[in-house]
């Protein structure tokens, strides 16, 4: 039983890192076009989705993460900053970044710490 939780616990994780690697690529890509005129920036949503699998999960038992994926969609493009019509906003788009790669960093020490709690049952220390 324990093991099956960390396992579904692993597998919400695994979903949860796939999709912020998926807003760093939006994320990065926005970055590399801010001087691009016209440029749409990209925006990448996933925690809705995500966060009724594990509803649902904790209601009935059952996991699935079939409909979790990145919901990659450009930003509004009537809201542009500058007259180019390209709507990158550099600082937005650093603390989107940062942001994001602090909470993959978690996310990948929850998946190691898990290991290393199932490594320390199975071993019985």
């Amino acid at each position: 039983m324990l093991t099956q939780a960390m396992h579904n616990q692993n597998r919400v994780l695994g979903a949860a890192m796939h999709a912020t690697a998926a807003r760093t690529d939006v994320i990065m890509n926005n970055i590399a076009n801010v001087d691009t005129p016209g440029f749409v920036a990209g925006t990448v949503d996933f925690e809705a989705a995500l966060s009724n699998a594990v509803d649902i999960w904790r209601a009935t038992g059952r996991l699935d993460l079939s409909q979790v994926r990145p919901n990659i969609r450009s930003q509004d493009p009537g809201f542009a900053y500058r007259m180019d019509r390209n709507n990158v906003d550099m600082e937005s788009e650093m603390v989107r970044l940062y942001t994001t790669i602090v909470r993959y960093e978690t996310m990948v020490n929850s998946v190691l710490n898990n290991s290393r709690r199932l490594n320390q049952a199975i071993s019985g220390r």
